[in-house]
């Protein structure tokens, strides 16, 4: 075949992968099914409910919590407005942490805490919302009703809506379910979908807020929008349109990933603030926000406890009444008050489009904190005992105590006659003018409570009602990943990787057909042969002839005297390592040529290379709790997962990640390898081996080869998640990888491997040296040069260094 068809066929199948397979897979981002999966709360916006009116609020400010657990540890104390759980209710892992199995007792031990909390009764249902995360829908299928969080959770719906109504205006809170329409077992279950049901929800819910100018729009998923491949709404409003009507975007997932990130960003373009929350159960944090006079201000916090307990858990999946469960109860350690800036707000999570406009601050006439005692009394903390600096200088205002009820919180999470939002506030009189020159400032408070206790918190403030400028919200790597778009990040990676194998694959090719033509094929091919050479020769020569001189015999130089002896300096790394580019791309240029010339190799890659875009890489049983075997068994593409019901595409960008992963670590070194040991085989060194080095040269190789192979295999294997099908029907991976390993072990002994032939000047093919002798000739180093000493007529003379 010439390489006209080989790039006639390759341009066919990225035709039909981008034309038909790819837009095939992206429907249900751009169109809603004709039969959705399953009800989904948030398709509609729900009428919104009244909240009860706090008595004695501290006009326009009420908190409300992210909160992942431990209801009776500090919810008490702070009694907020609303409670949010943003997924992961349980872990769904096997002990291996390699599959993913759905356990009802983790679900009976999570309603067990709702019940025994009366969490879900408090304020007549309008108080505890949670919400579905990645492994609240491990392996379930595509009917949602028969999911445990269907069964088990306080919303058991696919998202909600609900507008909280104060005196002071209304506020939108909402939670789109990001979860894939089918849920797959791990690994394939880490990134969400916002299809197009999704976002004519969020559409409608931020029409309806703009429309009847609600004061803020709180949005929470469970996926950072980072992992989450988002569609566009029926009227064809993309996700980055919408989310400009959003003031506040919170997630979990990610836990805050390695090394305690902090998941925090601001997206420019959107001028969206997003907020990524590290979990209870790896972290016992929850996060507290509050609103005041529509300015939000928000603190994460960490649970005082030595220790994270871990539930108690009973085997009851066989059992036909599970037992109630009852749940581990904290000792928790004495801590400091609990201190947040509402007045002015940390200026790094401004979000100055969606706030009060510029000037407010600059108006205001008090600093306004909220402080949260957690002394057992609920006595608040001593007005006298707060001390306020701003940029290291203490303020001697009087500070006074602004808040609605002289003992915070409430008795107990299970005292729902106790509904009051608690409102520790504290008031300072200051005037903003004094730090209104449009730069960051600092603040500090300190407050004392009556066990003594001190608790400290630091918010940098501007006057102009900015965004903080010289100091970030400490991000760094977890800013970047929260505000990444991993969907053009690895879709791109992964083009770029396959257009590299593709040029690879080629170029030699294309090169070889028209110099063939032209007849200078074997010009070109004696000109690489002898630069080759001529680098081999160079890269083992460690010196340098430069200039010569006369030496007495006392080794002093005669200035007046010059003979022809050769002086020599060693070349430096820079010149060696020049070289050793230069001779490993004339190298690796000979063996692609070589690989393109042997049919035996190079028509079995080129057809796995492009099957990968168009095929199935495996059949998988990705949803082993499914009905039926048209909703378990789906079919892995790069695209996403297809199963043979209604659903069909699954599109995620799981498929992306293992694509990018295999073409990096498998189907490129793979590449090389055909490359390497495809005849005739170029002289690649002027040393001559001897029998022991070349065998252990030998066995190296086999070893390299067979430790890449097993690990290649082991981390492409999906049997063990999948099942047998998986193995048996895995085109894409598995049987290639059998390929390989037969290939490489037919070779080693094969009469083309065993042929030890050389690309060499002057002639097309040359045999050359012995099993373990890959090279031509020696090169012959003069005996007067030694050890550094060089040898003249003069005697001995040590070389400079």
């Amino acid at each position: 075949m010439t390489a006209r068809m080989f790039l006639v066929a390759s341009a066919l199948c990225w035709a039909y992968a981008l034309f038909s397979l790819r837009r095939a897979s992206r429907a249900s981002l751009v169109s809603a099914p004709p039969h959705p999966p399953g009800p989904r709360a948030s398709a509609l916006p729900k009428p919104a409910r009244a909240h009860r009116q706090l008595s004695g609020l501290n006009d326009n400010i009420f908190t409300f919590i992210l909160f992942t657990g431990m209801m009776d540890a500090e919810l008490p104390t702070i009694a907020p407005d609303l409670l949010f759980l943003s997924g992961d209710l349980i872990d769904a892992k096997t002990p291996s942490k390699l599959i993913s199995q759905q356990y009802i007792d983790e679900w009976i031990a999570y309603q067990s805490l709702l019940n025994d909390s009366k969490i879900t009764e408090r304020k007549g249902g309008s108080f505890y919302f949670d919400q579905r995360g990645n492994h609240d829908c491990f392996n379930i299928g595509v009917e949602f009703d028969r999911s445990e969080y269907a069964k088990f959770s306080a919303v058991r719906e696919q998202g909600w809506l609900y507008n909280h109504l104060k005196p002071y205006g209304t506020y939108t809170f909402a939670a789109l379910d990001a979860c894939p329409a089918a849920g797959m077992s791990r690994p394939i279950n880490f990134f969400g979908t916002l299809d197009s049901i999704d976002m004519t929800a969020l559409a409608k819910i931020v029409d309806n807020s703009t429309k009847h100018s609600h004061n803020h729009t709180f949005i929470a998923t469970h996926y950072p929008t980072s992992t989450i491949v988002a569609g566009i709404s029926s009227d064809g409003r993309s996700f980055s349109s919408l989310a400009k009507g959003v003031s506040l975007w919170v997630s979990g997932h990610l836990h805050k990933l390695i090394g305690n990130l902090t998941m925090h960003t601001y997206h420019e373009s959107t001028e969206l603030l997003e907020l990524e929350i590290g979990d209870m159960k790896d972290n016992a944090m929850y996060r507290l926000v509050a609103v005041d006079h529509d300015f939000i201000a928000i603190t994460d916090q960490v649970l005082s406890l030595a220790t994270i307990p871990a539930p108690v858990l009973q085997n009851v999946t066989n059992v036909a009444s599970p037992p109630k469960l009852s749940q581990p109860r904290s000792n928790m350690a004495p801590r400091g008050p609990l201190i947040l800036v509402t007045n002015p707000r940390d200026a790094r999570y401004a979000t100055p489009s969606h706030e009060p406009p510029k000037g407010a601050i600059a108006a205001s006439t008090h600093i306004r904190i909220l402080i949260y005692s957690f002394s057992k009394s609920r006595k608040i903390v001593n007005a006298d005992l707060v001390r306020v600096w701003i940029d290291g200088k203490l303020l001697n205002e009087k500070v006074s105590f602004a808040g609605n009820s002289p003992m915070q919180g409430w008795s107990d999470v299970k005292s729902l006659t106790e509904t009051e939002n608690s409102i520790p506030l504290y008031a300072v009189p200051w005037d903003p003018s004094k730090w209104d020159d449009g730069r960051d400032h600092v603040m500090m408070v300190e407050a004392v409570d009556v066990d003594s206790m001190i608790g400290k918190a630091t918010v940098v403030f501007r006057i102009d009602g900015l965004r903080a400028k010289s100091h970030g919200m400490g991000s760094g790597l977890g800013g970047w990943i929260v505000a990444a778009k991993f969907e053009t990040l690895l879709k791109g990676l992964f083009i770029f990787a396959h257009f590299v194998i593709a040029s690879f694959l080629h170029v030699p090719k294309i090169c070889q057909d028209v110099m063939t033509a032209n007849g200078t094929y074997s010009s070109f091919r004696a000109t690489l042969s002898k630069q080759l050479r001529l680098l081999n020769q160079e890269t083992i020569q460690p010196i340098i002839e430069t200039s010569s001189f006369n030496f007495d015999s006392s080794g002093d130089i005669e200035s007046n005297a010059l003979l022809p002896l050769r002086v020599a300096r060693r070349k430096d790394v820079g010149e060696l390592l020049v070289l050793h580019v230069k001779r490993l791309g004339i190298l690796w240029a000979i063996r692609l040529f070589n690989f393109a010339n042997t049919p035996e190799l190079f028509v079995p890659f080129f057809v796995y290379v492009n099957y990968l875009l168009v095929g199935p890489w495996f059949v998988g049983n990705f949803v082993p709790s499914a009905e039926n075997w048209r909703n378990r068994v789906g079919l892995f593409y790069i695209y996403g997962i297809w199963f043979g019901n209604d659903i069909g595409w699954v599109p995620i960008l799981d498929t992306w990640y293992i694509a990018l992963w295999e073409h990096t670590s498998f189907v490129f070194p793979l590449l090389l390898l055909l490359a390497y040991i495809s005849p005739p085989h170029p002289q690649v060194s002027m040393r001559r081996s001897n029998s022991l080095g070349g065998s252990i040269a030998s066995v190296l190789r086999g070893v390299l080869f067979t430790l890449w192979l097993v690990a290649t295999t082991y981390f492409g294997f999906f049997g063990w998640t999948y099942g047998a099908l998986a193995v048996v029907l895995s085109p894409g991976k598995i049987w290639m990888c059998a390929w390989a390993a037969g290939t490489f072990a037919s070779r080693s002994n094969s009469s083309l491997r065993s042929r030890r032939e050389a690309w060499l000047p002057g002639s097309d093919l040359a045999e050359v040296g012995s099993e373990n002798d890959e090279v031509g000739e020696d090169i012959h180093v003069p005996e007067n040069i030694a050890g550094g000493v060089l040898t003249g007529n003069g005697g001995p003379v040590r070389r400079r260094q």
